[in-house]
């Protein structure tokens, strides 16, 4: 079996784990093993059936109870949170996603989703910043956990990544601007993005928002700006302040 093909048997990868005694204690540790997930993911291609892959056997049998689902769940999060390849984390990834955890578990784990949002490579960090995105909207993310993971995810140079997350500050300014000083200070981090359009995205961002703020945050986004350089204020830009129409 090469990696990330199904089982290549007749019977079906989640029927053989069920019925095999030793399932309960050994599947588990699969969770453990230095850079297993690059064996165990599926490839986007696949049209395999979920209990013929790993991760939708797993995910399977801890929705049955023969494993911890909450065990399941802490697993995933765990080995996403060390950090490997991402190949190696998209077996994890993809078996958090078939285990559908409800918007409570999503919620209940906000702190690890910040971590991820900011350090994880690409493919992780912006699962986690979508779930944060969701939770945001179910008004289940509270503006101290947005401004933070804002301060981080503005700092990385993924250009998808950034724009989605000034998108969202947008939204949440214009959907309750009681905490803008929290929401805007994370800018300073994309005045200094390498992509010039970013920077006038933010700043546009700012812009449209001065009347929130007060005159230290005024002045520091002032000079965080600096690093910009002369003239791009009044460039132009595709971007338009985010939750403006």
């Amino acid at each position: 079996m090469t990696a990330c093909e199904a089982w290549p048997l007749d019977r079906p990868l989640v029927d053989l784990l069920r019925a095999d005694p030793f399932t309960p204690r050994l599947a588990p540790r699969l969770f453990e093993v230095p850079e297993i997930g690059g064996r165990l993911g599926v490839p986007g291609t696949s049209d395999a059936p979920p209990g013929a892959t790993w991760p939708g056997a797993l995910a399977a049998l801890s929705t049955e109870g023969l494993l911890a689902r909450e065990e399941r769940l802490n697993a995933c999060v765990a080995r996403l949170l060390r950090g490997e390849r991402p190949a190696a984390l998209r077996a994890f990834l993809q078996v958090f996603t078939a285990l559908d955890p409800s918007e409570d578990e999503l919620a209940a784990r906000t702190g690890d989703w910040v971590r991820l949002a900011i350090d994880a490579p690409s493919p992780v960090a912006g699962r986690a910043q979508g779930i944060l995105t969701g939770l945001w909207q179910a008004g289940r993310l509270d503006a101290r956990p947005l401004a933070e993971v804002s301060h981080g995810v503005l700092f990385r140079q993924e250009k998808t990544l950034v724009r989605a997350q000034l998108a969202l500050l947008g939204k949440a300014l214009a959907r309750d601007p009681r905490h803008a000083g929290d929401l805007l200070a994370p800018l300073a981090e994309a005045f200094g993005h390498a992509d010039a359009g970013i920077q006038e995205c933010a700043l546009k961002l700012a812009a449209h928002h001065l009347d929130l703020m007060t005159p230290d945050l005024r002045a520091d986004l002032a000079e965080a700006a600096k690093s910009m350089g002369p003239g791009r204020v009044n460039r132009s830009s595709t971007c338009s302040p985010a939750g403006t129409t």
